[in-house]
């Protein structure tokens, strides 16, 4: 009875509390964003019983989660998290969405480039705290935030950067500072990719079947496109 009551509980899935854009969004209790949107779509299914958690800062998310008071975190790459929780292994969802990795150069100083181990010597302007490819095999250039990392390549301070595709496609088309550089950059090629996934708590299997029915379903029948549409302009969640 008691294993019942626990399982029909509405499971709190996390938001944290500070920007990543155009991911989380945050200008209220449940965020907005693509990952935002897309949560707020599905705490609205029938027989999910999900309830977004008040937002927390990333490092508390990962401690809750472990200890199971936060059951659902939406939407990371399983690279980037323990492996295990407090109750054995953590459970993964069926792929939310994938992102890539691409390469902007200084206008007029590109160079060929397919992998991140074609940057070897070079000083490559990087997010401080994000996790690269390869990254003992060049100079990291760490900033704080994707416009910092922008101007080191805009104006030749670097060698190149690292950006995720669909940040760099949302600070272009929705930051002003941002625009001002558009002319002095030049996209290179897509040299990695993360494919985000729910990670569920080890406690709760009964939820992970109904989470992959709604995801499916988000991108069966053109919601998560449309989330996407808004934020970065046509893209392929797949």
């Amino acid at each position: 009875m008691f294993c019942l009551q626990l399982s029909a509980k509405p499971a709190l899935h996390s938001v944290p509390d500070v920007n990543w854009e155009p991911y989380w969004i945050i200008q209220g209790p449940t965020g907005n964003g693509i990952l935002g949107n897309l949560m707020q779509h599905l705490v609205q299914q029938p027989g999910l019983q999900l309830k977004a958690s008040t937002p927390f800062p990333v490092k508390r998310v990962q401690l809750m989660f472990s200890h199971g008071e936060l059951v659902v975190e939406c939407c990371v790459n399983p690279a980037w998290r323990p492996a295990q929780d407090n109750r054995g292994k953590s459970l993964w969802s069926d792929v939310v969405m994938t992102t890539h990795e691409v390469l902007v150069f200084p206008k007029g100083k590109e160079f060929t480039a397919s992998s991140s181990k074609d940057l070897a010597g070079k000083q490559v302007a990087t997010i401080l705290g994000y996790g690269y490819a390869n990254d003992d095999l060049y100079t990291r250039n760490d900033v704080l935030n994707n416009i910092a990392q922008l101007k080191l390549v805009a104006f030749e301070r670097t060698d190149v950067g690292i950006f995720d595709i669909h940040e760099l496609k949302y600070l272009l088309s929705s930051v002003a500072q941002a625009k001002t550089l558009s002319d002095k950059i030049s996209l290179g090629p897509k040299i990695g990719s993360s494919k985000l996934r729910m990670r569920v708590h080890s406690s709760r299997p009964d939820l992970l079947e109904k989470l992959n029915k709604h995801i499916r379903r988000a991108k069966e029948d053109g919601t998560l496109a449309k989330i996407l549409e808004q934020y970065v302009g046509t893209a392929n969640p797949n």
